[in-house]
């Protein structure tokens, strides 16, 4: 069963963690009384208006490091430091600034709120247990203060809610989010899409009569009051959201008949489309259960992975590269157990909860699970946890696919970017598993000695995919699940010109290919 919340309920909370950071910002009220401090302090404030940044946290820096000033002082410094980190997105270094100036016992009430602020809004994107202990616990602490304002207040509450739920502390997140459906602080549909996440908590909880009790009401509210006609899609997408809650709330209690009934209702919902995450998760739900026409060859693919897997939406790349290949083609499915910052060993530790991917892994009768490799792993760990996957995957009468995903944009090139490809030949080898290698298809584009530019052109950041390199690894996985070229296939809009989409496509093909080839020769790869 997949409990994880669902994108659009998921971004209305974890969202609410920047705009925390935001609502509470630097306030500018407190930067000492006079003297050299304050005059650096307001220096750093008209280079940050000006749009410096960087020119602002080196004054403020200075400011945190006179002679002579007091801990609060310091603190408010060293806040506005942490600030600048965060507007640059660089998250790690302002929570562990943040971090620092909550050590600070007498740091003022105002300045603690900052901190936790971004404590939280920092940490949410990591995705381990232990972050998402650091974000709950910020999100209390801003609860907890007297000094924080009703609106700040009700964003901690909204932070809270995927920490409770990545946590698995799930009578946690009903709670705030029952509270929430019924705060009249919120708007209408604010309120009901916190109320479909509560229903969602019930579910995983397998409280089936509750969860439809909550969605039901959550019906009512959204069918019997007139709309404007701006908020009909955000209308659409809840009531979907309703169908497909109660169709799984049948689904898993099993009741067959009244799940598939429910279930074929999604597609037909207001607003859906076959790309509509609601309608794929229907239609994935009702070929587990062979309740669809087999028309053509179908394969049901789960991804287990982190923002290598959610970034781009590389299952619905998948799927729609396979929708778009010549009649009687294999179909591609997908199923996801993603979470950001969540590679195979901390999928794997979460343990076999039905929430879990050992536990969904367990429950359907899955063709492929695909699981991520990680390129800072060591071989060791990708050999024992791959082992793991493998004999598991394996019980259920499924395949294991190896997914590598993009190494540091930093890293040496090409020497470390091969190196990580050799070490998932390796793990294939020792697996005997397919995999679908990305990293030697960003090689091809990116040629012998690539640009900046052409670097830009693939990453988003400083490791991720941009919409060019989701779709470069989205080709090479379906040129690994199917043993076909993707080339002529599915192309988003306005994503990359003809001649662009041909070298992408038989890059992914032609690497697809050259590993097969390398998987299947006997002897060692590259060693360590």
């Amino acid at each position: 069963m997949s409990v994880r919340l669902s994108p659009f309920l998921a971004i209305a909370m974890a969202g609410g963690l920047s705009v925390l950071a935001a609502a509470i910002g630097v306030s500018g009220a407190e930067t000492g009384e006079s003297g050299e401090f304050a005059v650096r302090m307001k220096q750093g404030e008209v280079a940050n208006a000006e749009g410096t940044p960087t020119v602002a946290r080196e004054i403020w820096i200075q400011a945190a490091e006179l002679p002579g000033i007091g801990p609060q002082e310091r603190s408010q410094a060293l806040i506005r430091v942490a600030a600048t980190h965060a507007a640059e997105s660089d998250d790690f270094t302002a929570a562990k600034v943040a971090e620092e100036v909550l050590l600070i016992g007498e740091a003022s009430a105002r300045t603690r709120l900052e901190a936790w602020a971004l404590v939280a809004k920092a940490y949410a994107q990591y995705g381990n247990a232990a972050a998402w202990t650091k974000v709950r616990d910020a999100c209390r602490n801003i609860l907890a203060q007297p000094e924080a304002t009703e609106p700040e207040r009700l964003l901690a509450q909204q932070g809270s809610v995927p920490a409770y739920l990545a946590l698995r502390a799930y009578p946690e997140a009903a709670q705030v989010q029952q509270a929430l459906a019924e705060n009249p602080a919120l708007g209408l549909l604010d309120r009901e899409t916190h109320r479909l996440g509560f229903a969602r908590a019930l579910l995983v909880q397998r409280l089936f009569a509750d969860c439809r009790a909550v969605l039901e009401t959550a019906r009512l509210h959204l069918s019997g009051e007139p709309h404007a006609p701006a908020e009909a899609p955000r209308i659409h997408e809840l009531l979907a959201e309703y169908q497909l809650l109660l169709a799984l709330s049948f689904y898993e209690e099993g009741d067959q008949p009244r799940a598939r009934l429910e279930l074929e209702r999604v597609p037909a919902m207001p607003g859906q489309t076959a790309t509509s995450r609601q309608t794929r998760e229907a239609r994935l739900r009702l070929h587990l259960r062979q309740w669809l026409p087999q028309t053509e060859p179908v394969l049901k693919v789960l991804f287990v992975g982190s923002s290598h897997t959610i970034r781009g939406n590389i299952p619905l790349l998948v799927e729609q590269l396979a929708a778009s290949a010549p009649a009687g083609s294999l179909r591609i499915v997908a199923g996801e157990q993603t979470r950001m910052g969540t590679g195979m060993r901390n999928h794997w530790n979460d343990g076999d909860a039905p929430d879990t991917a050992r536990g969904r892994i367990a429950a359907e009768p899955w063709d492929i699970v695909v699981v991520e490799t990680f390129y800072r792993m060591t071989r060791n760990d990708m050999a024992q946890y791959g082992r793991w996957y493998a004999d598991a995957v394996g019980k259920r009468g499924a395949r294991l696919l190896i997914y590598e995903t993009p190494v540091a944009k930093a890293s040496a090139y090409p020497g470390g970017y091969q190196d990580f490809h050799d070490s998932n030949v390796w793990l294939g080898k020792q697996l005997q598993a397919p995999v679908a290698p990305s990293v030697r298809a960003w090689m091809s584009v990116l040629g012998s000695q690539p640009s900046e530019a052409s670097l830009k052109a693939l990453y988003s950041d400083w490791i991720h995919a941009s919409a060019k390199g989701a779709y470069l690894t989205a080709c090479t996985l379906y040129a690994t699940l199917t043993e076909q070229s993707p080339v002529g296939l599915f192309l988003p809009e306005g994503l990359l010109s003809p001649e662009e989409a041909l070298r992408y496509q038989n890059a992914a093909w032609q690497a697809a290919r050259e590993t097969r080839l390398e998987l299947e020769k006997s002897g060692p790869t590259k060693t360590p």
